[in-house]
């Protein structure tokens, strides 16, 4: 078959049905961070003006970096309001809940622990609500758009 003749490969794209962990692939921007407290109380943990990023790589792994704003500055009793971890992330087969695993932190105690959210994702926004072991917490990310190098 000569270069000519050749058959133009189709984009299937938008008939190959992506499973949540490709579909996460890509940087997202930090919107909102919301705390809901059993009373119904929504608080900002980080205050309104926080800002992060969430990185998800085609390897399977996650950057989570969020920051109150003036995050350089500590608090009243000395913290410095900056989230921070990484490891792996999976989808579970079982829950089809979103899991980061947290090798790396800024949390001594969070190190060799988990993160579990339920994933929504719709119109180029994600929400991750937190599971049992830090409920009532939402982050809402946008995607960030590819950066040509």
């Amino acid at each position: 078959m000569s270069a000519g003749s050749e058959r133009p490969v189709r984009d299937r794209s938008q008939r190959i049905p992506l499973g949540l962990g490709e579909q996460l692939v890509g940087a997202w921007r930090l919107v909102a961070y919301t705390r809901t407290g059993m009373d119904g109380a929504v608080s900002h943990p980080l205050g309104e003006g926080a800002s992060g990023s969430i990185l998800y790589t085609p390897d399977g792994y996650v950057s989570v970096q969020l920051a109150a704003a003036g995050a350089t500055d500590p608090d009243e009793r000395g913290a410095v309001r900056y989230l921070a971890y990484a490891g792996p992330f999976a989808v579970s087969a079982e829950t089809g809940r979103l899991l980061h695993e947290v090798v790396v932190s800024v949390d001594e105690e969070a190190i060799g622990g988990s993160q579990e959210w339920e994933a929504q994702l719709e119109a180029g926004t994600l929400t991750l609500r937190s599971g049992p072991e830090d409920p009532g917490a939402t982050l809402v990310l946008e995607r960030e758009a590819p950066r040509q190098l």
